[in-house]
């Protein structure tokens, strides 16, 4: 059992959804050919589904807890340096900008050679 306990509940719940569609397309073969077996997959669907129903309904309160317990603020430090950065980086862009930019209207070399 602890084997299954280290299985994170999403993987869980889409192999129950995976089996499930593997059951419907072989039940759904069964009752074309006439088996008897047929019931036993239309009921297995309905218990995979159930569980992937139950499953999935199960899995946001837990990964909501696991943020929240997990989640850190970050330090005044460490959002100063964040903003010291952007700044420097948003600074060097608008340089960048300024430096390329032409005005509209003006003559590019482009221009000037294909003119002469």
């Amino acid at each position: 059992m602890s084997v299954l306990r280290r299985i994170p509940p999403r993987y869980a719940m889409s192999i129950c959804l995976l089996l499930a569609l593997a059951a419907l397309g072989t039940g759904a073969y069964a009752l074309v050919a006439g088996s008897a077996v047929a019931g036993m997959f239309a009921a297995g669907l309905v218990l995979l589904l159930a569980a992937t129903a139950i499953g999935f309904r199960m899995v946001p309160p837990i990964l909501a807890q696991s943020t929240r317990n997990s989640a850190k603020t970050p330090r005044r430090e460490q959002v100063g340096s964040s903003k010291a950065m952007y700044r420097e980086i948003r600074e060097n862009h608008e340089q960048l900008l300024q430096a390329v930019a032409v005005p509209v209207g003006a003559p590019t070399t482009l221009m000037a050679r294909r003119r002469a």
